[in-house]
Parts: C-alpha cells; structure tokens; sequence
C-alpha cells in the first residue's frame, strides 16, 4: 500500500503482515516496508547498526557499574553475577549473609581464574579471579564472624596470605598453628580482639604455636590477646614463635602489645633470630605440666642484638624472661629494659633468667627489674660475663623459709650489680665460684671477693 499523502506517512509504503485474514473479521497489520527515499533508508538502516552497537557497549559498561556499586550485598552475591566482560574491580558490602560491619571489601582482578572471589562471565564457561585489594585486609573479609564461625580457615588464610597488611576485627577461636611466611608482613589488632587456641584432641606433641613466624621483618603490633585456656592439648602451646634451632636465621621481627594467658611453653619464643624485638608483652599464667620444659612469658635463645623491653609477667612456670645463647653484643647494648614479674614460686624460676653456659661470653645490660614473690629476682649464671644488672628491687613477700629450697634475690657468675633493692630473702646475693663481681652502694663502687661482707646498700 503506498500513501500519497499525509502528515505522518506520505511517500511511505507498507507491507501487509496478518496471514490469511478472514476479511471482516481479522484485523489486519500494516508495517512500514521503505519509503520513497531509498538513500535515506540505506541511511537509516545503517545508523540502526551503529545504535545497536552502542547498545550493547551500554550494556556491557552498565554491567561493569553493577559490578562495582556497593549494592552487591555479599561476596557470594558478587560470585553469582555474570556479566559479559569481567571488570578490574568488584566491590561488596558484606562478607557474607551475616553482614557483619566493616567485611565489606574491594577487590582487584588478578589475571586468573582463582582468587579470593571468582565470577563466570555471561558465556558460561571463562572463570575469572579477583584477589582482595582492600588495605588493611580484615579477618571478617574472610568470613571470620563473632562465635568463632569460620575463625580457624579465615585466620589461617589471613597471616598466610600475600596480604601485606592484616588487621583482626575481633575475637576469634581458632585451632592454632596459623603461620606467617609472608616477608615484610604487618599484622594488628584492634582493641580488645583476642585468638583463642581450641583444645585438640588429646595431648598435642612438640612445638604448638598459635601465630608461627616463619619470613623476615615481620610486624604484629595491637592490642592482641592469644589466650590459649587450660586443656592437655595446651601443654606444648606457644603463643607466638619466630625462628626455629634449625634453618635459616629469621630478620627482624617486632612483637609488640601481646597479652599472653594460659599457655604452655612460652608465650612469645624466638630461636635463632637476628634483631628480635619483643615488646609490651603481657603474659600470665605460662604453665608446662609437671616435668615439661619453659613456662615462660618470654623466651629468647640463639639471638643476636635481641631487644626485650617492657614486660609484664604474672603466675608463670619459670621466668618472666629468660635469655640464652644470645650473641653479637657489646658491654652498652641493652639486653632487657623493664620486667615486672610476679609469683614465680615454681622452682627453677626469676624474673629475668640469663643463662650462655658454653657459648661467647656474654655482655650487655639488665635494668630496671621488679620482682615480687619469685624463687630469684635477677640471674646471670655465667663465667666471665661482662653483665651489668641495674635498678633491681627483689621482694619475696611469701618465701623466707621456702620449702622450695634456697632463694635468691640476686644470683650471679660475675658481672656487675648496680643500684639494688633486696629484701625476705633467704640469700639476698648469690655469688658463684670463681666469679668477678663490683657492685654500686648507694654512693660506694667497690669490689668484692667470694666470703667478703658486703655493706653500705640496703
């Protein structure tokens, strides 16, 4: 039918549509076919190829803003859209269904078919990874909910993971053993966030840590609790460990603002390091069964240049901190600044323990040392040393008379003894054979053989 005239069709020609109409019943479909003007049509027909094509590019930008607006709710929200083209970045609100606050994360597509999340473009088949670009990367990211659902994988891939920066959001139960191999790692904590060592089946055998460091320049700083609770399997736990006697020597690990309870062997160990520093550590409780080995808040062996500093110590087995065989010192550098310990009755134990029978002459400081109610304040135990302890007070409120066998306030091979308080206590110095001692009293500096009375101090 081709109209001559009018407004809206003129010069348009169109094309019956209904197939064998029944005429007077039927309605009939009328639709443009071409018009007069077939260079316009051509024109026309081809704009329409460039429309669609811009439509479908829309549709694939549209998909990738869907992707990256936070109105995906979850991860597996994210995992189950599939959109034509993969985007560089995903984005989501929760971790997962449990919207805890602040597991929301951004993620960065790695080039892979695995990752932290992974999505199925619309042709079914092309897998594409994204790994987490959020900094710092938070235990809940990794579906680490309140309760300890899912705590154990989620801290486990957390400290083990290429992550360069981690951050526990929490308290968590865990079954221990989390390793950190990572180099150049910083682990924090947010206040009040605690790990909880759940108790094995049985007695756990050999070595147990809760976090194992096991790469260079590592970092755990906040205000972590690693309490590991008072089951067997606890025997032979460690809070945190850096280093083995065995293999490459560990660089310059910082352990700092840890609360250690209820562990076994020790709370923060580290064995044939270079540079440890172990700070602001809070340890209480430390136990080894009966006949076990350590017991102690801190305990440092085979180092060079350790820093040790600031540390609380209450109810352990054995020492608040105990060093051996640490080597590559000189007579200035610091070995130990600042220990309280208290109620150390178990025997052997002290505050500070520093024993290097049989390696390089030991040398280095021991200062400001407060110890209440433990079997020995402060010992050095070596020949030849070039120790100088200072700003020592040593109480033993509830030990005069101990059926734990002699006490000491202080108890050394040789050395030096500066600005000291000693008091209740069977021996309050202990002075071995064979020894080399000078001692500051109040204004007096003086020097001592084995049997002399020494007077002038408190």
């Amino acid at each position: 039918v081709h109209v001559q005239q009018g407004n809206a069709s003129a010069d348009f020609v169109f094309a019956f549509q209904t197939l064998n109409p029944v005429i007077g019943t039927d309605d009939i479909v009328l639709s443009f076919y071409q018009s007069d003007d077939t260079v316009g049509d051509i024109q026309a027909a081809a704009q329409g190829i460039i429309d669609q094509a811009q439509a479908a590019a829309d549709v694939a930008t549209g998909a990738m803003t869907t992707v990256i607006d936070p109105q995906f709710a979850t991860k597996a929200t994210a995992e189950a859209f599939y959109p034509p083209i993969a985007p560089t970045y995903i984005r989501t609100a929760f971790c997962d269904s449990s919207q805890v606050a602040g597991s929301g994360a951004v993620y960065r597509k790695n080039g892979t078919n695995v990752g932290d999340l992974v999505i199925t473009l619309s042709d079914g088949m092309t897998k594409t990874g994204y790994t987490l670009a959020s900094i710092p990367v938070t235990a809940s990211m990794l579906g680490a909910r309140g309760g300890g659902a899912n705590a154990t994988a989620a801290i486990s891939a957390l400290l083990a993971g290429s992550y360069p920066h981690v951050l526990i959001d929490g308290s968590y139960q865990t079954d221990g053993n989390h390793t950190i191999s990572t180099a150049k790692k910083r682990v924090e904590c947010l206040g009040g966030s605690a790990l909880i060592l759940r108790a094995p089946v049985g007695t756990v055998t050999g070595h147990h840590p809760v976090i194992d460091i096991a790469a260079d320049d590592v970092l755990i700083d906040g205000d972590l609790t690693i309490d590991g609770g008072s089951h067997a399997g606890y025997q032979a736990s460690i809070g945190i460990r850096v280093g083995l006697s065995t293999g490459a020597r560990r660089k310059r690990p910082t352990i700092r603002g840890v609360k250690v309870r209820n562990l076994g062997l020790a709370g923060v160990m580290a064995l044939c390091v270079d540079s440890p520093t172990i700070e602001d550590i809070d340890g209480y409780n430390i136990v080894t069964p009966t006949g076990g080995e350590f017991g102690d808040t801190v305990y440092v062996a085979g180092v060079r240049k350790p820093i040790v500093r600031n540390i609380r110590s209450a109810k352990c087995k054995r020492d608040g901190v105990v060093l051996t065989y640490t080597g590559n010192l000189n007579t200035t550098d610091v070995l130990v600044d600042g220990v309280f310990a208290d109620a150390h009755l178990d025997s052997p134990s002290a505050g500070v323990w520093v024993e290097m029978t049989g390696a390089r002459d030991p040398r280095g400081i021991i200062t400001n040392v407060v110890a209440n109610d433990c079997l020995v304040g402060v010992a050095a135990t070596d020949a030849n040393s070039e120790i100088v302890i200072s700003n020592v007070r040593a109480i033993g409120n509830r030990l005069s008379g101990s059926s734990a066998g002699n006490v000491f306030g202080v108890q050394i091979q040789s050395g030096r003894l500066d600005n000291w308080y000693i008091d209740r206590y069977n021996t309050a110095l202990q002075l071995e054979p064979n020894g080399e001692y000078q001692f500051a009293l109040s204004s007096q500096v003086g020097s001592f053989a084995t049997g002399e009375t020494v007077s002038g101090g408190t």
